[in-house]
């Protein structure tokens, strides 16, 4: 998948700016100063499209409401691949689940972890989450752009099914 162009249209906070064209939908979530930014700019490969910033909290926008949006094909769920996964990313995940929405999870500062800890850290991951059948993870690091093209080709293989 090649990403031509990439523009911020609308900051959409109420349900009459969403968007009603029927494309297929992502979502992305994770804590704070968990990646999010970096990894929107590492996927659209556009520096400065989301804004990055090294103080915690700074998107504080919830830009849509999970549970009725038919358009959504997958939630990009952003943890630390260096640390356990915290009890809100637990949460988060359950919360997702409940709703039955499929997930990847994102493991984001993989270059941050060395090659002997990969598969520990990995298992962490998956025993702490309880990762639903058919959800999975990527590593991804925004440094060394690690699990873009993965990212890039399940966001395709989503939208060639939907069409």
């Amino acid at each position: 998948m090649k990403i031509v162009n990439a523009y911020l249209k609308i900051i959409a906070t109420r349900i009459s700016q969403y968007p009603d064209d029927e494309l297929p939908e992502f979502l992305l979530v994770g804590r704070s100063n968990v990646g999010k930014s970096s990894f929107i700019n590492t996927i659209l490969n556009k520096r400065g499209l989301a804004r990055t910033s090294s103080t915690p909290g700074k998107t504080q926008t919830l830009n849509f409401y999970l549970e009725n949006r038919e358009e959504l094909k997958r939630v990009f769920m952003i943890v630390d691949f260096r640390i356990k996964p915290t009890e809100d990313d637990i949460l988060m995940y359950q919360f997702l689940k409940y709703y039955d929405i499929p997930v990847t999870i994102i493991a984001g500062k993989a270059d941050k972890v060395g090659g002997s800890k990969r598969e520990h850290n990995l298992t962490v991951i998956r025993k702490a989450i309880d990762l639903a059948q058919g959800d999975d993870i990527i590593e991804f690091s925004s440094v060394s752009k690690k699990g873009r093209d993965e990212v890039l080709n399940k966001i395709e293989s989503l939208v060639v099914e939907t069409i």
